[in-house]
């Protein structure tokens, strides 16, 4: 889910989204500092791939339409996590498995892809990711998992767009809720942020765990 006057809706680049990120990172940067010595002392540029024992695990019990969590070795991924008590800031949508893994995601642009939702490969999408974990919908069947990424890949190329509940808005979590309209029981509960950049109410990943229709299928913590 970042210049404290301007919305965080109006950022149309992703140098605006990055400077929103640092804004609210400062105000929490103590805390989050202190809570994590390896985020503070890793690079932002460090790659960081999954290993080829957790790829082949992932290729074997990946199913499309599970979802993928992660958080990020960077500075909002911590402060994403940090708001929302969460081990995760970002949330995907397993979309193609054969003949290669792809995800779905909407993004603020990341490794050249564009600030909106997106196609990657499972590689790139778990790239750099420090914690991550599959969960699936307990309540999907096959039809549903169909009309799921039916949904989703109509929303490629649409553009990222991180504003409150009561405002039109795309991104990671939000792409997924409205992607599930009508076909999965949701039980999602958004959080109200009172910040400088960050006011309304807004779903994190968390929100998806504590819903209670999720089945961890696998969780990595590198």
């Amino acid at each position: 889910m970042e210049n404290t006057a301007i919305r965080a809706k109006n950022f149309s680049g992703v140098s605006r989204v990055c400077a929103a990120f640092l804004a609210l990172y400062l105000v929490i940067s103590a805390h989050a500092y202190s809570l994590n010595s390896d985020t503070k002392n890793a690079p932002i540029s460090k790659i960081l791939p999954p290993s080829a024992e957790e790829l082949e695990i992932l290729r074997r019990n990946l199913r499309a339409g599970d979802l993928l969590f992660r958080k990020g070795l960077d500075a909002d991924s911590e402060a994403i996590a940090l708001m929302s008590g969460s081990l995760y800031s970002h949330a995907g949508v397993v979309a193609q498995i054969s003949p290669q893994i792809f995800i779905i995601h909407a993004i603020t642009g990341e490794q050249n892809e564009q600030n909106a939702v997106v196609k990657t490969s499972l590689e790139n999408f778990l790239l750099n990711s420090k914690y991550y974990a599959v969960g699936r919908l307990k309540n999907l069947d096959e039809n549903g998992t169909k009309i799921f990424v039916a949904r989703l890949e109509k929303e490629l190329g649409k553009p990222f767009v991180l504003a409150p509940k009561n405002e039109a808005n795309l991104y990671c979590t939000t792409l997924i809720e409205r992607s599930l309209e009508g076909i999965s029981d949701l039980n999602l509960t958004y959080q109200k942020l009172s910040l400088p950049v960050f006011r309304g109410e807004y779903l994190f990943p968390e929100a998806f765990w504590q819903g209670g229709n999720l089945q961890t299928i696998f969780e990595s913590r590198r």
